[in-house]
């Protein structure tokens, strides 16, 4: 599997991956490749949900050229992999920790972008008209002490008022009764309004509809490098290159460690795998909230989902290097935490496995700035693994920077500088050692 953190170059015409997603797809549009040199005022490179969103927000102002650059085809990165979570956040610091660091008024603003988030990617589903599997079922976040369950309890409370009253305090009773059926644990907070939906779906829905509104997208064209010139920047793949004023990095943590100088030591690629299991017996199903989507509150995070056919979704954090990814043995250690997970369900067996690549950035906040070294160059990156809903608002964002500076609000987010990884050439060992001891704790006390 493609290695952002090794390899120099992103291998084209892979296939997608063999995700339960795929296999709900009859139809896929291939997007012909870039084989000419021609000019446009503004290069997208990645046609995930923060490139195809940047796309349509381009779009809509008249006179803007903007071409999408796209190293394979639509969805064959992490727009097409993820668990399809709809939710209101990214990064890893909640209204708290935020006003801790930022202050109250910028945590504000932070928090207001993420609920707004969720208009935009709504926004851009009815857009492309996308049939994409949209399912109520709320998102419960678990405490997995009596710790965590306080913190989260805290934590919802000081949210903002007109977002607090959305989420509701869930006993350690109700979780095994109403929500997943002996399921252990603390309480939680949940979110009745959470969605979920086949983000594979929603990716090509989009980039049919970019096409059909002649916005050019060229797939099988991995970008090669990026070169200053007088007018702007030349923008360079296998077969053919864009002249352009401005040049928009949407690739996240499938961006080419080489192709922005100085970015690769900021962003942190980690993979994410992902099961889906068999479908479960009717008797055991009828018990969980339906289309219910969860995660506890433990150092390594695993999320869950019930899925429309009754099938479970489960993922966490995967394998350290992308030749280990999708290897037997990775998919046997996610295995075993849905085992220690769910004993009562060790039956189902794995029906499909894949993995993907999330950007981690060093101040667990996501990023969407324009580059100091080099003006005109824009990206967007780091959301830590929550970035289905403000992906779509990253490409809004980096839209605005490029043409209505004056409406992008003050936030860390988009005013901050983006900070190196301390040590950035040992971040995978420190990786490697972190979950081996989280994952011999999570061993011990899930026994």
């Amino acid at each position: 599997m493609y290695d952002p953190f090794i390899d120099d170059a992103t291998a084209s015409s892979q296939p997608l991956p063999e995700s339960y997603w795929a296999s709900t797809i009859t139809e896929t549009t291939q997007f012909s490749q870039l084989t000419e040199q021609r000019n446009c005022d503004i290069a997208i490179i990645g046609s995930g949900f923060t490139g195809m969103s940047c796309a349509h927000y381009l779009q809509q102002q008249q006179g803007v050229n903007a071409v999408v650059l796209e190293a394979n085809q639509p969805g064959w990165g992490c727009s097409g992999r993820n668990a399809g979570f709809v939710l209101p956040g990214s990064g890893r610091l909640d209204f708290g920790s935020l006003c801790k660091q930022y202050g109250e008024q910028p945590a504000r603003t932070t928090i207001n972008e993420y609920y707004q988030a969720l208009e935009t990617l709504e926004d851009l589903v009815q857009y492309a008209d996308a049939k994409c599997d949209i399912s109520t079922g709320g998102y419960l976040k678990i405490g997995h002490s009596q710790q965590a369950f306080e913190n989260l309890c805290r934590g919802t409370e000081r949210l903002p008022e007109q977002f607090a009253e959305q989420y509701e305090i869930i006993s350690a009773e109700q979780v095994k009764t109403d929500f997943i059926p002996g399921y252990a644990s603390f309480g939680g907070v949940y979110r009745k309004a959470g969605q979920s939906l086949n983000p594979l779906k929603l990716s090509l829905a989009l980039a049919n509809k970019l096409a059909s509104d002649s916005v050019p997208i060229y797939g099988n064209s991995p970008v090669l490098n990026i070169v200053k010139t007088a007018q702007g920047y030349q923008v360079n793949t296998p077969q053919g290159t864009l002249t352009c004023e401005k040049v928009v990095l949407a690739s996240n943590a499938y961006s080419l460690k080489n192709l922005l100088p100085g970015l690769s030591e900021k962003q942190f690629p980690v993979l994410s795998s992902v099961l889906v299991t068999s479908v479960l017996p009717q008797s055991i199903a009828d018990k969980w909230q339906a289309n219910l989507m969860a995660m506890d509150t433990r150092s390594l995070k695993y999320y869950f989902r019930l899925l429309p056919d009754n099938r479970l979704l489960f993922g966490g954090r995967g394998a350290i290097t992308g030749a280990e990814a999708n290897t037997k043995q990775s998919q046997l250690k996610l295995k075993a935490a849905f085992d220690r997970y769910f004993p009562a369900l060790k039956q189902l067996s794995t029906d499909w496995f894949w993995s993907g690549w999330v950007s981690v950035s060093a101040d667990d906040i996501p990023h969407v700035l324009q580059s100091e070294q080099y003006p005109g160059i824009y990206y967007a990156t780091g959301y830590c693994g929550s970035g289905l809903a403000y992906s779509c608002q990253a490409g809004k964002r980096l839209a605005d920077y490029i043409l209505t500076p004056e409406k992008v609000p003050q936030s860390p987010v988009y005013q901050k500088p983006l900070p190196a990884f301390p040590f950035s050439a040992f971040r995978r060992t420190g990786l490697q050692l972190f979950y081996a001891w989280h994952r011999l704790v999570e061993q011990i006390t899930m026994k």
